[in-house]
């Protein structure tokens, strides 16, 4: 669900912000604010060990999205011959990532907000993982179009990916753990580029760029799966002073 706007914040949360006066922006650091927030007799910030559990499952949506937009390009050679198309087409199927991070990302950072974070991340998994298994299905040129559509779909995922970590870090993890949360959901996509470039060194035939395009489309689904099973968009009283002043907690 989308997080609460301040105005919905409870009348209890409202004076315990409007106590901690002037500190808010000021030589107070995050640390110095939850804790007034506690001796100010408010809701008492709760950190919980799943934010670890959640951050991984994003993390491996951010890898897979990855993974799955340079297969092609780390099997160039293996790719033109399952499909008859030139280096062009090849190239072509790569760009598809950047034009839709451009035409999209505005769109991606208004849904986390409109949307919330658990629906946000869903729509990405789910982007990344029909994409996948649409291509798994493309055994000849005449179906070609079906790995153009999935790239597409798995490229429509990628600005969505990119927004999320600092809003997973927000949401779940205390002020002296966020930088690494948001810096760990970010970097991860370096992983999953690295994936794709080391797993293309084991495709010598169209054979086994179909396993591979099986292997992808299958773990993609499996993590899809793992969002829907659990994925919150977050936990009920707030990590830090951000989750109490935007009244995200519950």
């Amino acid at each position: 669900q989308p997080p609460h706007s301040r105005a919905d914040a409870s009348p209890r949360s409202c004076c315990v912000v409007h106590s901690l006066g002037m500190g808010i922006g000021s030589h107070h650091d995050g640390d110095d604010l939850e804790d007034r927030t506690k001796d100010a007799g408010g809701p008492a910030l709760q950190l919980y060990k799943r934010r670890w559990y959640v951050l991984f499952v994003f993390m491996l949506v951010q890898m897979n999205q990855n993974n799955v937009w340079l297969t092609y390009g780390a099997t160039s050679t293996t790719t033109q011959e399952a499909y008859s198309i030139d280096m062009s087409w090849v190239n072509a199927l790569g760009n598809a990532g950047p034009v839709a991070f451009l035409i999209l990302y505005p769109i991606s950072s208004w849904a986390i907000g409109a949307l919330g974070l658990r629906v946000t991340v869903l729509i990405a998994a789910a982007l990344t993982s029909s994409g996948a298994i649409l291509r798994a299905f493309c055994y000849s040129h005449d179906m070609v179009w079906m790995v153009f559509v999935g790239q597409l779909l798995n490229a429509a995922a990628g600005p969505i990916a990119m927004s999320v970590p600092p809003a997973v870090s927000a949401a779940w993890f205390p002020t002296n753990e966020r930088t690494l949360a948001t810096a760990l959901g970010s970097v991860v996509s370096s992983l999953g580029c690295a994936i794709a470039f080391v797993a293309g060194l084991a495709v010598n035939s169209v054979h086994q760029l179909h396993i591979l395009l099986y292997i992808e489309g299958l773990f993609c689904l499996v993590v899809f799966l793992m969002c829907c099973i659990y994925f919150p968009a977050a936990p009920p009283p707030p990590p830090n002073i951000t989750g109490l002043l935007n009244g995200s907690h519950q």
